[in-house]
């Protein structure tokens, strides 16, 4: 039998996004094993104008390789009313996003918005403060340090979600 992978994974929605938020996470718990769950963040869109994001990340344990996980949240997105257009920028009822995969380096990881967003780089350390970035080879805390001396109004836009808003 082979070994769990750890997987973090970011989530986004700014269309109905209390439930689109839920319903990821109960869709991912229901599949992954060990699941943390980081508070969730409302913040402004970024690079577009549109309605407020709520963000969070999810980290469990999974038996599925990189390329299926890919698969598999895309399906979670679709079923869940995403469209996908060559727009980077637009509203949406669910991002997700594979961050980390183990400690795999590929093209697509360790995903370039973890160094880059508070809005996926805060709900990581959240629950993962010590994690290693496998490139960067430094800690998520050391990441959120540096991001927050360089950029600190992305920390003050963040907004924490009280838990009687998402429910």
């Amino acid at each position: 039998m082979n070994k769990p992978h750890t997987i973090y994974i970011s989530l986004g929605s700014n269309i109905n996004p209390v439930v689109n938020i839920h319903r990821a996470i109960n869709t991912i718990q229901s599949v992954l094993a060990d699941c943390e769950t980081a508070p969730v963040y409302r913040s402004p869109a970024v690079g577009m104008s549109g309605a407020d994001f709520f963000n969070t990340v999810i980290s469990g344990r999974t038996n599925m390789s990189a390329a299926d996980t890919y698969e598999w949240l895309r399906e979670i997105e679709r079923r869940q009313g995403r469209v996908r257009t060559h727009h980077k920028y637009t509203d949406r009822t669910l991002d997700l996003d594979l961050l980390l995969f183990d400690d795999q380096v590929t093209q697509k990881l360790p995903h370039q918005e973890i160094a880059e967003q508070a809005y996926v780089l805060q709900p990581l350390y959240d629950i993962a403060p010590l994690l290693q970035h496998p490139v960067l080879n430094c800690s998520i805390t050391s990441l959120r340090s540096t991001l927050m001396a360089q950029c600190p109004q992305l920390f003050s836009a963040l907004i924490p979600v009280a838990v009687d808003e998402m429910d």
